[in-house]
């Protein structure tokens, strides 16, 4: 029921949007120079042919330099012929992207609606249409394109949240996030009509030139973003250790083939009589605690530290910029979080011992650096466990 609701006030918010297109500009439609049919035509090829060329952001947003050719339209030749030009371009790009039909109809209209609102500020403020401008008719340009744009923003906005759910305030949020790109497109709207209503035919062909070659150079920018992007994940998801979601072994091979050396602490982490609670319990349990103890680690440790899963039982954390002392406190927290957390049944605790090595105090090579924190946990498994040892400490284990 919930859902046939929802559906009608989708088809009937697309029928107020097409019916309230249809009334508020049939005369303006009316009112079309049809003197300029030539600048016209190569205005709606320009935008037939930028808005078939929408590209699709990171974000799921279509973007295309389209709109910055409805604003010459309208400046120039009046709401009417923006209005026609708006049409048109919703036409294609509905077509182009395969847009089902209420779709279709509620973008012509959007825009429609949107350029009758652009024209009317910008009468309203004075301005004159034509190629006849001055200076002061610029402000009225901008506040014009503000309008256009809030115009469609709203209405869009409107439409996501009844067909797609979610509050108004989220889809708000989520269209300003691309504003920017419709303020930019709205600056060359203008440019571009201050430089056909000097150039007339000549700055169309010109300028719409140069707007087909930068929509190209968009275009492929957008999409080597996305494949960078595509890529960077990728290479994130095979150094990400499938079973507990922190760094695996391959990551720690990069970190060690990198010729940087950085003042950094190692914690060489081993989860002591694993075996045993494996047999006990069950390889499912036991997989659930070395899940839990990634997240116990990760939540005790900086944002900018790591956490690796080195291999069976034992991690390795790598905490650049940190001293030995500061290490120290880490061991120690990672313990005391440890023995509140109960594992298998209520009561039931695990432990873990913890080998300390810090560069460049004990050594500059990262391999050794690493092999003197897998050697000081060693020592700490065999002064009893449940306890941490730094390499450089004589001293007998620190006992939690």
């Amino acid at each position: 029921m919930k859902k046939t609701r929802s559906r009608v006030l989708y088809y009937s918010a697309i029928g107020l949007c097409v019916v309230s297109a249809v009334v508020l500009g049939s005369r303006f439609l009316a009112e079309i120079a049809w003197g300029n049919w030539l600048q016209l035509c190569l205005f709606g090829a320009l935008a037939a042919f930028l808005h078939a060329r929408t590209v699709k952001l990171e974000n799921q947003m279509n973007y295309s330099l389209g709109t910055a050719v409805v604003f010459p339209v309208i400046y120039l030749y009046g709401p009417g012929a923006g209005i026609l030009i708006s049409m048109l371009a919703g036409l294609v790009d509905s077509l182009a992207h395969k847009k089902n039909i209420d779709r279709t109809l509620f973008n012509m209209a959007q825009l429609s609606l949107s350029s009758i609102v652009c024209g009317s500020i910008y009468a309203g403020l004075g301005g004159a249409f034509g190629f006849e401008l001055s200076i002061n008719d610029v402000w009225a340009m901008l506040l014009g394109g503000l309008g256009y744009i809030g115009t469609n923003v709203s209405l869009v906005t409107v439409m996501a949240s009844i067909a797609q759910g979610g509050g108004f305030r989220t889809r708000i949020r989520h269209q300003l996030r691309t504003i920017d790109n419709d303020l930019v497109a709205g600056f060359w709207g203008i440019v571009f009509t201050l430089f056909v209503a000097h150039y007339s035919t000549w700055g169309i062909v010109l300028l719409g030139l140069v707007f087909v070659q930068f929509s190209r150079f968009i275009e492929m920018g957008i999409r080597m973003s996305i494949e960078r992007r595509m890529r960077q994940e990728l290479e994130r998801e095979l150094l990400i250790d499938t079973k507990t979601g922190v760094y695996n072994f391959r990551y720690l091979n990069e970190w060690l083939s990198n010729p940087v050396v950085e003042p950094t602490a190692v914690l060489f982490i081993d989860i002591d009589d694993f075996k045993v609670f494996n047999d006990r319990h069950g390889h499912a349990v036991g997989d659930q605690v070395l899940v839990s103890l990634a997240q116990l680690i990760r939540s005790v440790i900086r944002a900018g530290d790591k956490v690796i899963r080195y291999g069976g039982e034992e991690f390795v954390v790598l905490l650049p910029n940190m001293t030995r002392a500061g290490a120290v406190q880490v061991a120690r927290r990672i313990q005391s979080s440890l023995r509140n957390v109960s594992f298998a049944r209520p009561g039931e605790t695990i432990t873990v011992s913890i080998g300390i090595a810090v560069c460049p105090e004990d050594t500059r090579d990262k391999h050794h650096l690493l092999g003197l924190a897998d050697q000081a946990m060693y020592e700490a498994k065999r002064l009893g466990k449940d306890c941490f040892q730094a390499w450089s400490d004589t001293a007998a284990c620190h006992s939690v």
